[in-house]
């Protein structure tokens, strides 16, 4: 008599993965670039981090500020940043502060061009982004992940769009994104503006790549955030087109 065994097809999937993770984790052994040492079993596979390091990365939690998303110490809803300049017409959230062994695993992201730590960022984001839709009522599935694009002579030059290279990694935990937003070739770098003009220079360099299409449900996503006013003016765009953002996904804030 022969017997029959049922494994539906997430479980498939689900050893299919697995068993993928672990062909790599020997074919194509990796090391971690904060610390040299070899990766066995991470929940970030193939990300180049160990959790060692992972555990020692200066993570936001607690209380945030409203307008900027960074720890509140002693502060009531504003940072002593943002209390001049409080806006709460976005709300961003990052998962880390841009300093220490976050600024270097960000050099080898951004700079270096690692592209498999996206899978750890994607880790550390998804759950960020699913409690954003589950305060608004909603479900990952009922909102759209817009990455804020690269300037386009940076990848005429050969360089990778590492934040959409997140918004890749995140469509493993069930994250549809779309690129509706464009850049301007040529446009000023918001680093070399005071805080003042970035605002108005983010209107100008940012613009919707198509009216069709734009969904109604967004949460942006960028690697860094600074003052936020490059969020802010991409949150401003895709209102202007009837979108509702919900807020903005941030890996680090500066």
């Amino acid at each position: 008599m022969r017997v029959y065994f049922y494994m539906p097809k997430f479980a498939i999937e689900c050893h299919l993965k697995n068993l993928l993770a672990t062909s790599l984790q020997i074919l194509l052994p990796q090391r971690c670039v904060l610390c040299d040492t070899l990766i066995r079993d991470t929940a970030w596979f193939p990300a180049p981090l160990c959790e060692t390091c992972a555990s020692r990365l200066e993570e936001i939690v607690g209380q945030r500020c409203a307008s900027c998303g960074r720890a509140l110490i002693s502060e009531e809803r504003f940072c002593m940043e943002c209390r001049e300049t409080a806006c709460e017409d976005l709300r961003i959230m990052p998962v880390f502060m841009y300093r220490g062994a976050v600024a270097v695993l960000m050099h080898h992201y951004k700079v270096r061009e690692r592209r498999s730590l996206a899978t750890y960022f994607a880790f550390k984001l998804a759950p960020l982004i699913i409690s954003v839709c589950a305060t608004s009522g909603l479900q990952p599935c009922d909102v759209s992940l817009v990455p804020i694009p690269s300037r386009p002579e940076k990848l005429r030059a050969g360089k990778r769009d590492l934040v959409a290279a997140l918004a890749i990694a995140l469509s493993a935990w069930g994250f549809k994104s779309i690129q509706v937003l464009a850049r301007h070739s040529n446009s000023v770098q918001q680093k070399t503006l005071a805080r003042t003009d970035r605002f108005t220079n983010a209107l100008q360099a940012y613009y919707l790549a198509s009216s069709a299409g734009i969904p109604q449900k967004i949460i942006l996503l960028d690697d860094v955030v600074t003052t936020g006013a490059t969020l802010r003016a991409c949150a401003d765009i895709l209102r202007g087109a009837g979108a509702e953002v919900l807020a903005a996904a941030v890996i680090a804030a500066d």
